[in-house]
């Protein structure tokens, strides 16, 4: 029953490939993920390989939790035949195509489709009507898959992640003499899509405002603003060197203020004279019941060269609006632009900065969700600031 099935579906040029079901993936119970979606579109090709490259999930205090392959694709075949015997022959032949996509985390699907043709007659070798042509016959159609990624441990990090899609077919002679040549001709095209869905590593408190850390003289100058402060509440300033592994600095005492109301801190924080490279930090917010809530994470570079990185808050991104956040004071004229995955420039616009370092931008409208570049260069230095901005709805 399920061969006669498969081989109705494939005559109305119609076929699901059925995999692992695509279950919600939750951050904790009843906290659904948040989806990043990439896509790719092939062109027909008759490449036998071909390499959908799709860029890793990287992103500062998240995680990825799941990660699901979906897809849309079609095959054509065109089928050769000549005829080498000494007499004429009936030819039939069964052809198969068959297709797959691989790719680490234990990523494997694949599809294939039979078509019969003959019997075809054809006169011996060297005479009018020794050879025929098949096709072009679309042989898979619209196949759509869905495959969840058991590992996507190998999804997450920096660069790209490489899954390969082949395409081959063959012939398997039925009727007629061994005495025969074929050629065959295939092609693939599709669209493919996959989602990265994230979780925060913290949970972070969004009445923390304007966290912004300045370097000057191998000092940190540190300061934030709460929205609706609580006396009772204390905070912690966190510090790191890569970004990850976070240790206490310091304890700020609670201050004494209206419950409800708006309050700024700030602090200072002497660095090592010695210390070269990045320095993280981030805000612990510790209220009289011990619940704790984190601030993003902002930086400092140490190093000679320091400030070729840019924060962008809020990250991910729901609106037209976002503040950039440089590691140094800028002065001058600087190029801003707001870039998606495939190189085309959403927003550009210059700004004129005098001694600081945070930048608000207005979006003419807001982009789809997905991952940006942004990017930042000096008009007059050359210097250029970059960083990824997540856009969510």
């Amino acid at each position: 029953m399920k061969k006669q099935l498969y081989n109705l579906l494939c005559a109305c040029g119609i076929l699901l490939i059925t995999t692992n079901g695509n279950a919600q993936c939750l951050c904790s119970p009843g906290v659904p993920a948040t989806p990043i979606i990439q896509t790719i579109t092939i062109s027909p090709t008759s490449n036998f390989s071909n390499d959908l490259i799709f860029t890793k999930f990287s992103m500062p205090m998240a995680f990825l939790k799941c990660a699901t392959l979906e897809g849309t694709f079609s095959t054509e075949a065109s089928l050769g035949i000549r005829n080498r015997d000494s007499l004429d022959r009936y030819y039939k032949f069964k052809y198969s195509q068959y297709v797959s996509i691989t790719g680490p985390g234990g990523l494997f699907v694949d599809a294939d489709a039979d078509i019969t043709y003959g019997p075809q007659y054809l006169s011996k070798y060297g005479q009018p009507g020794d050879s025929t042509m098949f096709g072009p016959d679309t042989t898979l159609r619209n196949i759509s898959i869905t495959k969840n990624i058991t590992n996507p441990a190998f999804y997450e990090g920096t660069g790209n992640v490489v899954l390969t899609l082949t395409n081959t077919g063959s012939t398997l002679l039925q009727q007629g003499s061994n005495n025969y040549t074929s050629s065959v001709k295939t092609s693939v095209w599709g669209e493919f899509k996959m989602t990265y869905y994230w979780c925060e590593s913290v949970l972070l408190a969004d009445d923390i405002k304007n966290f912004i850390v300045t370097s000057k003289n191998n000092k940190a100058n540190i300061s934030w603003e709460i929205l609706n402060d609580e006396a009772t509440n204390s905070y912690e300033i966190l510090i790191s060197t890569d970004g990850k592994n976070f240790t206490k600095t310091i304890l700020v005492s609670p201050q004494s203020v209206a419950e409800g109301t708006a309050t700024k801190y700030a602090y200072q924080y002497a660095t090592d004279q010695a210390a070269t490279g990045k320095l993280y930090f981030r805000i612990k917010q510790i209220s009289a019941s011990g619940k704790v809530r984190f601030s993003t994470v902002q930086f400092i570079n140490l190093s000679a060269n320091a400030g070729n990185e840019v924060a962008v808050y809020p990250n991910p991104v729901t609106s037209r609006q976002l503040s950039l956040q440089f590691g140094q004071l800028l002065k001058g004229n600087y190029a801003v632009e707001v870039i998606n995955l495939t190189g085309q420039v959403i927003y550009r616009n210059t700004f004129k900065l005098n001694n600081t370092n945070t930048l608000q931008l207005t979006l003419p409208s807001t982009p789809p969700s997905g991952l940006y570049h942004v990017r930042a260069r000096g008009i007059a230095s050359g210097e250029m600031y970059t960083n990824k901005l997540l856009v969510q709805h």
